[in-house]
């Protein structure tokens, strides 16, 4: 059993020895201070300080010494310092890195070591951060994010080719895809119209370049790129 006021945890045969406790507490401090009116809550902790002294200092009826002997000989050397941080609620999520090594918390993507891809790590939220865990391993930490669809990227996190793809311009990805024909290029402009941020363009951006490596090399590549080349937009486009 654990007692979520205090802290502690007991077995439950030792409930009857917690309860008795307490009566004796009752018994010695409260039953004393009964007739007594008092303002605030300070000035019963002054009129409780001498009598819980007391208490403690009491011998024993069958064992020898006292409640502060016992407390000095076993318990005192048993204690630890409080933790240097404050106790903090965070929420634990098995995510998966996506190829654009990003992971998915809440509708925001936050960035990972690229060498991570494909692998199954651990979230770990607070209310003001998100940490990524590998096998027990802080492997990256971001300032949490409420923005549903957005990115927190660090550029040390991605490939080389990525960190290339982010420093593409609108200009320079209509370019690209005029290269193959009109329509990709269209395509290209409403990519880059849809997606305002560098970071939100990559994953339409790898998408379609890896259909037009791919359909590029074929007799007849180019012209069916060109042909469903906004129906790539749309299926490799951000969510």
């Amino acid at each position: 059993m654990f007692d979520l006021l205090h802290g502690v945890q007991f077995w439950t045969y030792e409930k009857a020895k917690a309860e008795s406790a307490v009566q004796v507490v009752e018994r010695w401090i409260l039953m004393r201070l009964r007739h007594q009116k008092f303002a605030t809550v300070d000035e019963v902790n002054e009129a409780m300080a001498p009598l819980l002294v007391q208490l403690n200092n009491k011998p024993f009826q069958k064992l020898p010494g006292c409640r502060a002997s016992v407390f000095a000989e076993i318990d005192a050397p048993a204690l630890r310092a409080l933790p240097l941080q404050t106790w903090e609620l965070a929420v634990f999520k098995t995510v998966k890195v996506h190829i654009d090594q990003h992971i998915e918390f809440e509708g925001h993507r936050y960035s990972v070591p690229h060498a991570l891809v494909g692998v199954t790590l651990e979230v770990r939220a607070t209310q003001r951060t998100v940490e990524v865990l590998h096998r027990g391993q802080r492997v990256a930490s971001h300032m949490r994010c409420a923005h549903k669809g957005g990115f927190t990227t660090v550029a040390e996190h991605l490939s080389a080719a990525h960190r290339a793809h982010m420093q593409w311009s609108p200009e320079r990805l209509i370019h690209w895809g005029q290269d193959i024909g009109v329509a990709t290029g269209q395509s290209g402009g409403a990519h880059a119209g849809l997606t305002p941020t560098p970071r939100a363009r990559l994953p339409g951006l790898f998408g379609t370049s890896i259909t037009g490596k791919t359909l590029w090399q074929t007799p007849l590549g180019g012209g069916l790129l060109d042909r469903h080349g906004a129906r790539y937009h749309q299926e490799y486009r951000c969510a």
